[in-house]
């Protein structure tokens, strides 16, 4: 099976070894960003603030390989699904304080 080659995040060059840690042309450092550390601040970030999730939905989608694709398409559901909440969140509490102001002036003060 032969494997697809990764593209170096920087110069764009192909790097024919998947095991390579660093870019043969540029020199930058390859990273994945797959560890489970990395996996649980994305998450975290996605549904805690739901518009910087997609700045990682954009950065892992950039990306070759299959596992950080996923973890780009995660953050994008969690994001989607967080704003959508955050949005309805506060849509739900400015019609509370509506309805609480409107009761307040209606007193007959």
């Amino acid at each position: 099976m032969d494997q697809e080659p990764i593209i170096c995040p920087s110069c764009r060059a192909p790097i024919p070894l998947a095991s390579a840690k660093y870019c043969p042309y540029c020199g930058k450092l390859i990273t994945t960003g797959t560890s489970v550390k990395e996996q649980v601040t994305v998450y975290l970030v996605s549904i805690f603030l739901p518009p910087l999730g997609f700045w990682y939905t954009y950065k892992y989608l950039r990306l070759t390989d299959p596992k950080a694709r996923r973890i780009g398409w995660i953050a994008t559901a969690l994001t989607a699904v967080s704003l959508v909440a955050a949005i309805w969140i506060g849509k739900a509490t400015m019609d509370a304080y509506t309805k609480a102001m409107e009761s307040y002036t209606n007193l007959g003060f």
